[in-house]
């Protein structure tokens, strides 16, 4: 019997000595959640302050004066693309309270000093996710008659819009990232130039051309649609929706023969004009080009 009171006093002591260490270990922890809360609620009223100020100066210092740095972004652009670029003019305002930035007449010369990129208009809406990521992300980017110019010179090299793509197996994969990372891209009524001076084939010229990319978190969205010369047939406009398949139709265009200027080997010509109609699997999710 004398043992019982021993064990209980035993336990006793532990129960409260492990109080006393239970009431010490939460003293400390609200000490430390205090402390974190004010740290976090320190650092959300500085962002706070920080998205005001660049608010105001944006809209009462930057954008009312945007037409001053023109020559700045040209130079910085030129620079980018190695190529000279010049812009007629620019108009900022605001959506909501997103800037808004209007560019007109911009070109882009090739290396001969030849227009190889016309941009009548430039209508792009930024995000203020850029100040999160760290990179320009658009709202929305709208580019009216546009004139692309596509060359392949004698000795292989591929100039887009006047800009050298190097043919590398290393390509990251950054240039794709970027579009699909901008909510919605969209081409209205262009014309893109495709000149083979390596095959010597006549210059092939697309037009009306339209396009639409629309991305949402990891869904994407993509149509194409362009018109030939009267002589290679009818429009033809390819898309592709969220299952990551692209397929491109067109209805019953030219003899394969007439398409020879400008493939790799003779197309045998069948009796009939055929409909084409092709399917391509496409990494489009963002996981995947990521």
């Amino acid at each position: 019997m004398s043992i019982q009171p021993s064990f209980l006093k035993r336990l006793s002591s532990h129960a409260g000595y492990g109080w006393r260490r239970a009431r010490v270990a939460y003293r400390v922890a609200n000490r430390f959640t205090h402390h974190l809360l004010g740290a976090l609620l320190t650092g959300l009223l500085v962002l706070y302050f920080i998205f005001c100020t660049t608010v105001i100066g944006l809209r009462y210092l930057v954008l009312p004066n945007i037409e001053r740095y023109k020559p700045n972004v040209e130079q910085m652009v030129s620079k980018a693309l190695a190529r000279s670029v010049t812009i007629a003019t620019i108009h900022a305002s605001w959506h909501g309270l997103n800037p808004h930035l209007v560019l007109n007449n911009v070109v882009v010369h090739n290396r001969r000093g030849e227009p190889a990129l016309s941009l009548p208009q430039v209508a792009a809406t930024l995000s203020w996710k850029s100040l999160m990521v760290a990179d320009l992300r658009l709202e929305t980017l709208q580019i009216d008659r546009p004139d692309l110019e596509v060359e392949r010179t004698a000795d292989g090299k591929l100039y887009v819009g006047g800009v050298l793509v190097e043919q590398t197996a290393n390509d990251d994969g950054k240039g794709l990232d970027w579009l699909l990372s901008q909510r919605q891209i969209v081409v209205r009524n262009g014309w893109v130039r495709w000149r083979d001076a390596q095959r010597g084939a006549p210059e092939l010229k697309l037009e009306k051309v339209d396009m639409v990319l629309q991305n949402q978190w990891r869904h994407h969205r993509f149509s194409l649609k362009a018109t030939p010369p009267v002589a290679l047939g009818v429009p033809v406009a390819p898309g592709a929706g969220p299952t990551g398949v692209v397929h491109c139709s067109s209805d019953p265009g030219p003899a394969p023969s007439l398409f020879t200027a400008w493939t790799r080997k003779q197309t045998p010509t069948p009796s009939v004009r055929p409909v084409t109609v092709c399917w391509l699997a496409s990494t489009v999710a963002a996981g995947v080009a990521g």
